[in-house]
C-alpha cells in the first residue's frame, strides 16, 4: 500500500514539475520573440508587430506587452481590432484576414521555429528561446508545424 502512495505521489510531482518547465519555457520564448520585435522596430515594422503579437500570444509578460505598444506606435496606419471572445488581432486595416504567421516551439522549450509573409528571409528561422538568438534560417518551403523535443528535428507542411 505505502509503494502505490508513494507513486501515486511520484506521478503527481513529476507533472507539476513539468507544468512549471513548460510555464517557464513559455515565458522564455515570449520573452526572446519580444526581444527580436525589439530589434526589427526601425527597420521592419510590419514584420516586428508580428514578432510581438506572438510573444504575447506565447505568454503574456510585461516585455510581450511593451514590444505589442511599442510595434503599433512604430507602424501608425496597423490597427489592432480585438474580439471580445478572443484575445487575438483580428484583422489590420486593409486586409481582409491575418497574415500567414507561425511560431512553434520544441517540447523542452528550448527553440522556436518562426516564419511569415513579413520576413524578408525566404524559409524557416530558428531561434533559442533561452539566449533569444536567431540560430539559422532554413531556406525550405512549408510552414513549420512542430518541433522535436530537442529541437533538431522540424516537421512542415508544405
Amino acid at each position: 500500500m505505502a509503494l502505490l502512495v508513494l507513486a501515486v505521489y511520484g506521478f503527481f510531482d513529476a507533472s507539476r514539475q513539468r507544468d512549471q518547465a513548460v510555464a517557464q519555457a513559455r515565458i522564455s520564448a515570449s520573452q526572446a520573440l519580444a526581444a527580436r520585435s525589439g530589434q526589427l522596430l526601425a527597420t521592419s515594422p510590419n514584420q516586428a508587430a508580428q514578432y510581438a503579437l506572438y510573444a504575447e500570444e506565447t505568454r503574456s509578460t510585461p516585455e510581450s506587452r511593451r514590444a505589442l505598444a511599442q510595434a503599433v506606435a512604430a507602424a501608425p496606419y496597423a490597427k489592432r481590432r480585438l474580439r471580445a471572445d478572443v484575445d487575438s488581432v483580428t484583422g489590420h486595416e486593409g486586409a481582409g484576414r491575418p497574415a500567414a504567421t507561425d511560431v512553434v516551439l520544441s517540447a523542452d522549450g528550448s527553440t522556436a521555429a518562426y516564419s511569415s509573409v513579413f520576413d524578408s528571409a525566404e524559409g524557416i528561422r530558428l531561434y533559442d528561446v533561452r539566449s533569444a538568438r536567431q540560430l539559422r534560417v532554413l531556406h525550405a518551403r512549408g510552414t513549420p508545424r512542430a518541433l522535436s523535443r530537442d529541437g533538431r528535428v522540424l516537421a512542415t507542411e508544405v
